[in-house]
């Protein structure tokens, strides 16, 4: 029986191929640069899963720069631009795709900047989008071919981590441009040197978040509150914008108005999980399952404190003077002993009785002091709410 005759079927009409003509290249070296990640099993089962970060130059089709990250993130492609930026200098424009780390998507914020595009904008390099794989054909291509050669020369060199890959990677750059680059039809080189000095560069590189000062001068940003120090009594600044550059290693900088801010840590929380996508989740669970597979097995129990606050309150007797409180010490030994984790912080109010003997023996034990501002008992929490004598407050780092 025929499906077509009987109406059971109905053959589609064939979508017709898309023709992507090819674009000729730019003359010069430097103009546009195609950027993209190859995540892949580059060292087949010898190690684990990566991806390799490749800069290729559209005038002469030569690798640039190649670095080997775990997964394509944003702080991947900013420290492999920062390698390339060192070697090279500025380029006119860099080519990628549309990937959150390039673009924001949304299409309620149209025209928002992500943390890679500022940085571009910051060093006067344009960024370009490209609208299908095939736009950016040159660095797709140089990924399959990488798939196959790199790896290759990667089994016979023996490497199976990612540090001595990318150790690996300038020789075998330098090698595969004398073979494959063409010559520009401009000898002319577009890239620019850069104006920014290394401590500049840090904080171009870095994430960028804006808070609103407070009237005690203190803002919050990642579950942690920090205090502005050395400002004198600050009105000039209380309810000022700031910017808080947050670098690699986890230092945050508050700028304001292009100068830094002293400050210091006034209490620190859990940090947050931090979110993944689909080109980071793979990384994000073999690391989660490295560390389970590393650490004892331990149960912890239902009401296990985890990194909350705990206060100490220790009311002393009503006929001892105010200002006499000797026994603060015998407190700090009590409250060590009573702690489930490593006493690393207190923070106090400015009382005379915390002074002279208590802080010495905190500065023995490796303690550090946070000395609420004057007339902020609020500020302390449970430690000084509804108590007719001071009280401590611990706080886990």
């Amino acid at each position: 029986m025929d499906d077509r005759r009987e109406g059971l079927w109905k053959p589609g009409r064939r979508k017709p191929a898309r023709i992507h003509p090819r674009r000729p290249r730019r003359p010069c070296r430097g103009e546009r640069v195609q950027i993209d990640g190859s995540p892949h099993d580059w060292f087949e089962d010898r190690g684990p899963r990566c991806t390799l970060i490749v800069f290729i130059d559209d005038a002469t089709g030569a690798l640039l720069v190649l670095r080997f990250a775990p997964a394509e993130t944003t702080q991947a492609d900013r420290e492999t631009l920062r390698g390339y930026l060192a070697q090279h200098g500025r380029p006119v424009a860099l080519y990628s795709d549309k990937h959150s780390i390039f673009r924001v998507n949304h299409p309620d914020r149209e025209g928002a900047l992500t943390p890679f595009t500022r940085a571009l904008r910051t060093l006067d390099i344009e960024p370009i989008h490209a609208n299908t794989p095939q736009a950016k054909g040159r660095v797709e291509r140089a990924n399959q071919t990488l798939q196959d050669r790199l790896v290759k020369e990667l089994r016979l060199a023996g490497i199976s981590n990612i540090d001595a890959a990318n150790a690996f990677l300038p020789d075998f750059v330098r090698d595969y441009n004398q073979r494959f680059a063409a010559a520009p039809q401009n000898p002319t080189d577009a890239h620019r040197p850069v104006l920014h000095d290394a401590q500049a560069l840090e904080l171009i590189f870095s994430l960028h978040a804006h808070r609103k000062l407070s009237k005690n001068l203190t803002v919050q940003y990642k579950n942690r509150e920090y205090q502005l120090t050395g400002q004198g009594k600050g009105y000039r600044l209380r309810g000022a914008q700031v910017t808080l550059c947050e670098a690699f290693d986890g230092t945050v900088t508050l700028l304001y108005k292009g100068q830094a801010l002293s400050h210091r840590i006034l209490a620190e929380g859990e940090p947050p999980i931090p979110l993944d996508d689909e080109k980071s989740i793979h990384a994000s669970v073999d690391r989660a399952r490295a560390l389970q597979l590393n650490r004892p097995a331990h149960k912890p129990a239902p009401d296990h404190p985890w990194r909350r606050a705990v206060t100490l309150h220790r009311h002393l007797p009503p006929e001892t003077p105010k200002g006499t409180f000797q026994n603060w010490v015998d407190n700090l030994v009590q409250l060590q002993a009573r702690c489930p984790f490593p006493v690393r912080a207190i923070q106090i109010d400015g009382g005379s009785e915390f002074k002279g003997a208590f802080e010495e023996a905190c500065q023995a034990a490796g303690i550090a002091l946070y000395v609420l501002p004057p007339k902020r008992p609020q500020r302390n929490g449970g430690g000084g709410a509804g108590q007719r004598h001071p009280a401590l407050r611990v706080l886990r780092r």
